[in-house]
């Protein structure tokens, strides 16, 4: 997928970077986009872009930008909730033709409290970095478990309602928040904004960890795994099973890692060939027009596929494919998995 455009809804695009939308605010015709320019002095080649389309302005409860969810149990070494909660310091690069003050929150999802920190891109289309410490939170525990321990919201633009004083002191409020301060990226339609060597780091800050791109994979693939994508065309497999005496098949579909929580299943349903199962004693391809996960088989580790075949294949072993067409009469299936935060 070349962009994503998030009109009125919060959507996972790239990396797992998450669009922060409140109040169903309309993004219109912005999109983000996976951008080729970067600090390469520094070692980064690519960048996360925010590509306003047409003007608009937010209601006073709306606010849109950019945002990172963090598992609450790897949050456990900043010792939150205790007088030796750790300091940590975010870094990241920036650029934009749009000059002026821009916030970043960080919100504790136990403890519905938060800071807001403000930050000024001072020259147009220019990476510049940006280096902010964050306190620890002596006073509140993050739980340690699989649900969300920070949102790190970089924020766009805010409402009226949305706006509070920056404050590096853990204050009580569940609600995303900018200053008054806050641009509005979407007062012209010639806007982007431009983001790239984010970390979030304890102590003080140190030069970027570039990870290994399988490293990097591995942890992605815990909150999202693309079991079967468009690759040019074709069939790939799902997974293999059996025929079942009512006419059901199941496909066994194992992760490369384990998954946050019991993922659910993210395919295409009632697309004409969409997908393609062969038994073992018939190698003529026969097709199906929707897939299910079966929950009650389904574990961190594998989930178990479901797919109408016809009764009188019972017993048999069967291979089951997604179809991958982009002509017009061809069907565009695919086959993901989702434990998102």
């Amino acid at each position: 997928l070349g962009s994503f455009n998030p009109v009125t809804s919060s959507i996972y695009t790239l990396d797992r970077w998450k669009v922060l939308n409140t109040g169903t605010f309309d993004t219109d015709s912005a999109k983000v986009v996976q951008d080729n320019t970067a600090p390469t002095s520094e070692g980064f080649s690519k960048s996360i872009m925010m590509n306003i389309g047409n003007t608009e302005t937010p209601s006073s409860t709306q606010v849109c930008g950019l945002q990172q969810l963090i598992e609450a149990q790897n949050l456990q070494s900043l010792a939150y909730g205790t007088s030796s909660a750790k300091t940590m310091t975010l870094t990241f690069w920036v650029y934009s033709n749009k000059t002026g003050t821009y916030c970043v929150q960080l919100l504790q999802d136990d403890a519905s409290k938060y800071v807001l920190y403000e930050y000024t891109i001072s020259s147009s289309n220019t990476w510049e970095k940006k280096t902010i410490t964050i306190a620890g939170n002596t006073a509140n525990v993050i739980n340690n478990d699989t649900g969300v321990g920070l949102y790190v919201n970089w924020i766009l633009c805010a409402g009226s309602s949305r706006q509070a004083s920056a404050t590096s002191s853990w204050t009580s409020s569940g609600n995303y928040l900018a200053t008054s301060n806050q641009v509005n990226l979407w007062d012209h339609a010639d806007n982007y904004f431009k983001m790239t060597g984010c970390q979030l780091q304890i102590g003080s800050a140190t030069d970027f960890i570039h990870e290994d791109y399988g490293t990097t994979l591995r942890k992605c693939q815990r909150y999202f795994y693309m079991a079967c994508g468009p690759d040019g065309g074709g069939y790939e497999t799902i997974g293999t099973g059996m025929i079942y005496y009512s006419g059901t098949g199941y496909a066994n579909v194992y992760f490369p890692t384990t998954m946050r929580t019991q993922p659910s299943i993210v395919a295409l349903s009632g697309s004409s060939g969409a997908y393609m199962y062969q038994t073992l004693l018939s190698n003529t391809a026969a097709y199906t027009h929707q897939i299910a996960i079966d929950t009650g088989k389904t574990s961190l580790n594998a989930a178990t596929v479901s797919c109408a075949c016809p009764s009188s294949r019972a017993g048999e072993a069967f291979r089951l494919s997604a179809h991958f067409s982009h002509d017009a009469n061809g069907g565009q299936s695919f086959v993901n998995f989702d434990a998102e935060l």
